[in-house]
């Protein structure tokens, strides 16, 4: 697998900006891939990372990004972090790709997760307040409870402290374990 010409196509297909702000949305897909990458995963994961939305989010099949090579084990990882777009809302979304991660138990893939959720913390102020807030206090919250023992210990404190932070700029008196 060719990461360089992964992330051009991630940036060639992922348009547009980022949940209200002017970060490019290609963007989040790298910063996703390069957390993968400092916590340890290897090849597959990052590249899965890297491809982590391109299906949801430009004309990008499945079968195109197996012309450009990606495995048999990363097209898995892609698609169980690819939401279901028949699933109205971004909750019902959720739940389905989470409900594919947990009955599978691939742990990579909750990775892959994990480090979207973590990079939509860092980006989240630009959200409108009730989806700030789901992100900060529902979803954010969610993975942490979920992933506790199946991702890397650095990876889940980071998250955590992450957590802790936006409970306090949201106005939550007391993180909950």
């Amino acid at each position: 697998m060719n990461i360089e010409a992964l992330t051009a196509l991630v940036r060639g297909r992922i348009t547009g900006t980022r949940k209200g702000s002017e970060d490019l949305a290609c963007e989040h897909s790298i910063r996703v891939s390069e957390k993968l990458k400092r916590f340890g995963y290897g090849e597959e994961v990052v590249v899965a990372g890297l491809l982590h939305d391109i299906l949801e989010d430009s004309e990008t099949t499945m079968e195109e990004l197996k012309e450009l090579g990606i495995t048999d084990r990363t097209a898995e990882l892609v698609r169980l972090v690819t939401h279901d777009s028949t699933l109205v809302g971004s909750d019902r979304r959720l739940i389905g790709i989470l409900g594919n991660i947990l009955t599978k138990r691939d742990n990579d893939a909750l990775a892959i997760k994990v480090s979207d959720v973590m990079d939509n913390l860092l980006s989240c102020a630009t959200m409108t307040p009730d989806r700030r807030q789901n992100m900060r206090l529902m979803k954010a919250p969610l993975m942490r409870n979920i992933s506790k023992g199946d991702v890397p210990d650095a990876m889940w404190d980071e998250l955590n402290e992450m957590i802790r932070v936006a409970f306090q700029e949201e106005g939550v008196p007391k993180l909950e374990e």
